[in-house]
């Protein structure tokens, strides 16, 4: 089961759902007999930038769960975003959240995970 609070609209989600997907894990957004859970929260916060720019700090925390609430992993990012407008920089965050997640940080230490249990 994926489970991500704070993301309004869905991305998050999909990417966190997308890297257990492409490794032929089955996922859901309904509690039910899962045996692992994903937890997620998902914030972006407004920060002061220099001249007529935005900026956006935006922080994923993560935790995989085993059906007895066990922790197998976590994951933290913690990045900010500038941009000339504020809607860019939000849709910046989001797509720089979703990389972080589907392709270097959380991919990567979930495959690091899978690897350990295989011994190598």
């Amino acid at each position: 089961m994926v489970e991500v609070r704070g993301d309004e609209t869905g991305n998050i989600t999909k990417a966190f759902s997308s890297v257990f997907s492409k490794r032929k894990f089955r996922t859901s957004s309904v509690d039910g007999d899962a045996s692992y859970t994903l937890s997620a929260e998902f914030s972006m916060f407004e920060e002061e930038a220099p001249g007529n720019t935005n900026r956006v700090r935006y922080l994923i925390n993560a935790v995989l769960q085993d059906s007895y609430g066990e922790e197998l992993l976590s994951f933290t990012e913690n990045n900010r975003v500038t941009s000339t407008t504020k809607s860019q920089t939000i849709a910046r965050a989001v797509r720089e959240a979703e990389k972080a997640i589907s392709e270097t940080g959380f991919a990567k230490n979930f495959d690091d995970y899978l690897s350990s249990l295989l011994g190598k």
